[in-house]
This record gives C-alpha cells, sequence and structure tokens, in this order.
C-alpha cells in the first residue's frame, strides 16, 4: 500500500538499548493504564490480555491516516533494532517492551500494538495503538505481526473500523473531521450505551465511583486509545 521510504533516511548507529522487560510487565502496566480524562476509568483493568503472532490480513485500522514521517522512521527503527538481533514486528515474551534511546531521544518505550477485540465490532481485531508499525509491515510482505490482543474492554473505543484501502498517506495530521469516524455523535448516545452496559462499565473501576460518567466518557469522544487518548509509552505508531 506504501511506498518504501527507507532509502530516504540514512540509517543512523545511535540507537541505544536501555532495559528489556517481559510480558508479565507489560500487561500489568496496561492494567493501570486510565482514560486521559476520567482516571477513575481502567478500560483494561479486568480484561484478557495476551501476546499473539496474527495475520496482519486479520487486523483492522481505527484511523483514516498514517504519517509518512511515522512510516520512515519506523522503517528506520526496524533496521536499527535488526543489527541488534531484535525484529519491533516480532516482539516476544521476554522482550515485550523495549527501552531505549535514539536520534538524541531519551527514555523512548516500544511495545507491540495494542489490538482489540469487543462485541461493539463483532470481534474484529482493531488496532487502536502502533497503527503505522503494521502499515509498514503490511506493505513490506509480512504476513504476521506479534500484538497484544486485549479483550473484554470496559469502555468502547470512540473510533469505528475502517478498511485499509480507506488510510491515506499524509504529510501532516489531518483535520479532526478527516481522522476517524466515530461511534458516538452526541452525549446522549454515550448516556444511552452506559444504561445498556453498566456491568461491563464498573469493571472497570477500581474503587466505588459516584456521578456521572457517561459526561466523562463524551470528553475523549474525539480520541481515541494509543497516543491520543493514553499511552502506556511514547513510540509514534
Amino acid at each position: 500500500m506504501y511506498n518504501s521510504l527507507s532509502k530516504e533516511h540514512p540509517i543512523s548507529s545511535d540507537l541505544s538499548i536501555v532495559a528489556t522487560h517481559g510480558f508479565s510487565e507489560l500487561e500489568r502496566r496496561l492494567r493501570g493504564v486510565t482514560l486521559k480524562d476520567n482516571p477513575n476509568i481502567h478500560p483494561y483493568l479486568r480484561s484478557k490480555i495476551s501476546l499473539k503472532e496474527v495475520a496482519i490480513a486479520e487486523l483492522h485500522p481505527c484511523a483514516l491516516y498514517v504519517l509518512e514521517e511515522n512510516l520512515a522512521r519506523v522503517s528506520l527503527l526496524r533496521e536499527e533494532f535488526l543489527k541488534r538481533g531484535i525484529d519491533i514486528f516480532h516482539l516476544t515474551t521476554e522482550k515485550s517492551i523495549i527501552n531505549y534511546d535514539f536520534q538524541g531521544r531519551l527514555g523512548c518505550s516500544l511495545a507491540p500494538p495494542i489490538v482489540e477485540v469487543s462485541e461493539d465490532d463483532n470481534y474484529l481485531k482493531i488496532i487502536t495503538d502502533g497503527l503505522h508499525r503494521v502499515s509498514k509491515a503490511r506493505d513490506s510482505g509480512e504476513k504476521t505481526f506479534s500484538i497484544v490482543q486485549i479483550e473484554n474492554v470496559a469502555v468502547p473505543l470512540p473510533a469505528l473500523p475502517v478498511s485499509w484501502n480507506e488510510v491515506d498517506v499524509c504529510k501532516e495530521v489531518p483535520p479532526s473531521d478527516q481522522k476517524r469516524r466515530y461511534r458516538f455523535n452526541t452525549p446522549e448516545e454515550i448516556k444511552l450505551w452506559q444504561d445498556k452496559n453498566i456491568g461491563r462499565l464498573l469493571t472497570g473501576l477500581p474503587v466505588r465511583f459516584e456521578g456521572d460518567l457517561s459526561s466523562q466518557l463524551w470528553k475523549t469522544r474525539d480520541q481515541t486509545r494509543g497516543e491520543d487518548k493514553y499511552a502506556p509509552w511514547d513510540f509514534p505508531g
């Protein structure tokens, strides 16, 4: 789908791997993730979380764009990590989080893409974080990818799944109305979802919570998980 941009970016040798962590640490961090505008809700607190190697053909994006710059950075990073015996498209149980410094940026982290599976979208495997990496792998002819699959999430994705042929390569972030297709368009729609799914929503609350959760969810309707909504690591895509 995308032309390789790696030739336009000479390979740098200033990658330094600081530390690696296994899947148990990644799972612990994910269970502690909260919504950006509502720290009371832990969407993955009681979810089923697993590391899987899945067919890329089974994965679905939920954004309508990827950034050219980030695709190029994925290519560059992969080549550098491969020199050190690590394939960032196929991370393992032993190395599920990698802390590294790169090109003057200190304290970077990398983990497998996050894929959510929910009845909200007929159990499709939806990429909520890591779209650039999966996009580059798909373009490069990779057949599988190592992902973190999360099931039984407490809240629905704000964005709806889209097809790969709807994803555009952009030089800059597009306007908000061209970034995603949203599940909810009014606060009333969220309130209706909450009323029907209160049991599911409560699975994301570690303590007793009193208040209008729907108004809190509405605050984040224009954001998705990953780098926009919450980010357990800072890899851009």
